[in-house]
């Protein structure tokens, strides 16, 4: 017994080191570009976007989705897929290889949830891609989508009250603290919309 937790438990760090690997400033740095002090500053897709251009904000969205598709895979093994999803999403906002200073973690926590639960992922992103297209404002609907979250988990769970629940309701509280700044600015009314030079990171 005390071995199985020691598992579940290497599984978790393991997550988080995972999580840790900032591929927006690994790949940036290749390019002789430092993403800290492009844009936004954010150590993400979309300020990788305004720093190196489309194909590379794809490439580094898609890494970041594996990330926790990967890391949730590790867990479901040792049974703690659902531990091993926040923890590679706060690899990702708290890098211990980059000074603990990271992204948002939203696209790694959509690929947590994509092993979690395929059909929320699906929902969701139809949901913020919706919006996007609409409101053209990244950081709105990221924070609707997430505030959807928790109320989807449950509703497609028959509103059984389950420990996915409540991940969701931590994994929901990481992106709002990531994006206070972006929460900030929308209450005052000076958040960017998507496609504006100075649009800022979601």
């Amino acid at each position: 017994m005390v071995i199985n937790m020691l598992w579940k438990v290497i599984a978790v760090i393991a997550a988080y080191l995972i999580g840790s690997i900032n591929n927006a400033i690994i790949i940036c740095r290749f390019k002789n570009v430092d993403i800290k002090s492009v844009g936004s500053g954010n150590a993400g897709a979309t300020n990788t976007v305004r720093a190196l251009g489309k194909k590379y904000g794809i490439a580094v969205f898609l890494l970041d989705f594996l990330k926790g598709v990967i890391s949730v895979l590790v867990g479901n093994f040792f049974q703690v897929g659902f531990y091993c999803a926040i923890a590679s999403v706060i690899g990702h906002v708290f890098p211990i290889f980059f000074g603990f200073k990271g992204g948002k973690g939203v696209s790694t926590a959509f690929g947590a949830l994509a092993l979690c639960d395929v059909r929320i992922a699906l929902i969701l992103g139809a949901v913020v891609l919706i919006l996007i297209l609409t409101v053209k404002i990244v950081s709105l609907s990221v924070l609707i989508c997430y505030f959807l979250l928790p109320f989807l988990v449950l509703t497609l769970n028959g509103f059984v009250v389950s420990e996915f629940f409540y991940i969701s309701i931590l994994l929901s509280l990481i992106i709002y603290f990531t994006h206070r700044e972006n929460i900030k600015r929308l209450l005052s009314g000076t958040e960017n919309k998507f496609g504006n030079k100075k649009n800022q990171e979601e």
